[in-house]
């Protein structure tokens, strides 16, 4: 009798050494997948790191300063994000990326140099620009732009539907936009585009206004300030958008 006790207890406690060692065992391959998967993920991020060095390699780095100040150091150079309603004219060559902002790519404007201007990855619209601390961004009065550029962003992809060339034009429309009354943009409208005003004295830049067509008439409002005028059919001969 006694000796069954021993033996019941024996295969007891080897069902409990058994189970541990499961127990040990499985905890071991766990993390051995953590840490396996930890090493695949520092292995990846590396191997993103030094892809992006490669990659970005003779451009200028940047280092960000606060959320509209970037820092070329080794140049002691400065450069301002510019406001919304100023976008870069054209797209140019990649020439600067930033490690801390996600490699982040800067780009020239067309043939500027860089130096002065960087701006985001080119869209058709919305594309934000940086310039150096040096430079005074002209107001929409001093711009004096000489063409406006629309373009249609109803769609995925933003084009270039009309341009207008007509510079009485153009400064008879600014003129109204700058003295008449302001008033609030529609709600509702036929179609919206985005007038891009191109300057020959800045090259550069455009100053982006939004265009509401509606069936009493177009408004014309400036993103930035919000301020918007109604144009009546001033430019709707000139756009003549379909």
């Amino acid at each position: 009798m006694h000796k069954k006790k021993l033996t019941a207890r024996k295969k007891a406690e080897l069902e409990k050494k058994r189970k541990q060692k499961i127990i040990k065992t499985v905890c071991i391959l766990v993390l051995a997948a953590v840490l396996l998967a930890a090493g695949t993920f520092l292995i990846v991020r590396n191997y993103d790191a030094i892809r992006a060095r490669i990659e970005n390699s003779g451009r200028t780095l940047l280092t960000p300063v606060d959320e509209e100040t970037l820092l070329d150091k080794k140049s002691g150079t400065y450069y301002r994000l510019a406001p919304p309603q100023y976008e870069p004219a054209e797209k140019g060559e990649a020439r600067a990326w930033s490690p801390a902002l996600d490699d982040r790519v800067f780009y020239a404007i067309g043939d500027a140099d860089p130096a002065l201007w960087l701006a985001e990855e080119y869209a058709a619209t919305g594309t934000r620009i940086y310039y150096n601390q040096s430079i005074e961004l002209p107001t929409l009065e001093e711009l004096h732009p000489d063409r406006i550029r629309v373009i249609d962003t109803s769609h995925v992809i933003a084009s270039e539907v009309a341009v207008v060339t007509d510079e009485a034009l153009i400064a008879e429309a600014l003129d109204l936009f700058f003295t008449a009354e302001d008033k609030q943009h529609p709600f509702e409208w036929d179609f919206r585009l985005d007038l891009k005003l191109c300057s020959s004295e800045w090259p550069e830049i455009v100053y982006n206004l939004t265009y509401y067509d509606t069936e009493e008439g177009a408004y014309l409002m400036d993103r930035k300030s919000l301020r918007s005028v109604f144009l009546g059919t001033l430019l709707r001969d000139a756009i003549n958008y379909q």
